[in-house]
């Protein structure tokens, strides 16, 4: 990826430069200062965080009005002028989770004026409610069979926080388990990628892990997980509710298959 280098003089900024040239094959650039190096970087990351948090909450609002978002995005990114982000069950990663806040930081410890940057606190909120609106969407779908999910065997299927990787830095999935799991739902975990996540232990056998449980909630759309036989899945599970946080699912074809079905953004 391209880079960008300000040190605290010149000389400083040229040495960086020197190194970074061995390292880095896209295009390098000098700015002018260390904060302006900074503020490239947090601005950027603060940039997508918060078009991810107004997908989000435009996802809520399709909810609540009984239409599908993707078909909105769909619809609005055929101008070829706009680029909607797509919604999900939650931000994570090592930089969007947390450079919004050092560029607060950086505004209200080095600014001349210490205005609240209104924007950027409102996005995090919003990305850092998505795993809990995930609760509520087990909740909602649970409720349809008339039950509750205390002692239910639910399976969180995908830690990492990016698809077909292994990263798990500030992963939504921890969310959605530390909730599951004060409520006392059985958690059963599941990742191709992952073997441990915070002691608890990750199993790579799908079909071990789905078979005879209550729920199914998909935090993460590795690429194994479109190509599920769908039918097998009906039969080996419990309870077949399928809660879908990233958008992998056809809700009218699981739901002829006899599934019951929440998705982020599905009305």
């Amino acid at each position: 990826m391209p880079r960008v280098i300000g040190g605290i003089d010149l000389p400083s900024s040229k040495k960086a430069h020197w190194l970074y040239k061995h390292i880095v094959k896209e295009k390098i650039t000098i700015t002018d200062s260390c904060v302006a190096a900074e503020l490239a970087k947090t601005i950027e990351n603060s940039y997508r965080d918060v078009n991810i948090a107004f997908a989000n909450e435009m996802a809520l609002v399709c909810e609540s009005m009984g239409v599908n978002i993707y078909e909105i995005i769909e619809l609005i990114n055929a101008r070829h002028d706009r680029h909607m982000h797509l919604p999900g069950a939650g931000v994570g990663g090592h930089c969007l989770p947390k450079d919004p806040w050092l560029l607060r930081y950086g505004l209200m410890r080095y600014g001349s004026n210490s205005r609240e940057p209104e924007f950027i606190s409102l996005g995090r909120r919003i990305n850092d409610y998505m795993p809990i609106h995930m609760i509520e969407l087990i909740g909602m779908a649970f409720s349809d069979h008339q039950q509750e999910f205390h002692d239910a065997v639910i399976a969180v299927l995908g830690v990492a926080y990016l698809e077909n990787s292994d990263d798990v830095r500030n992963a939504p999935a921890r969310t959605v388990i530390s909730l599951l799991k004060s409520r006392n739902a059985q958690v059963r975990i599941h990742d191709p990628y992952i073997k441990e996540l915070d002691g608890l232990s990750v199993d790579q056998d799908f079909w071990e892990v789905v078979t005879q449980s209550n729920c199914l909630v998909f935090m993460t759309k590795h690429s194994q997980y479109y190509d599920i036989d769908l039918e097998k899945l009906k039969k080996v599970m419990k309870l077949p509710i399928i809660v879908d946080g990233r958008n992998i699912f056809d809700q009218k074809q699981v739901e002829n298959l006899g599934f019951s079905y929440k998705g982020v953004g599905k009305g």
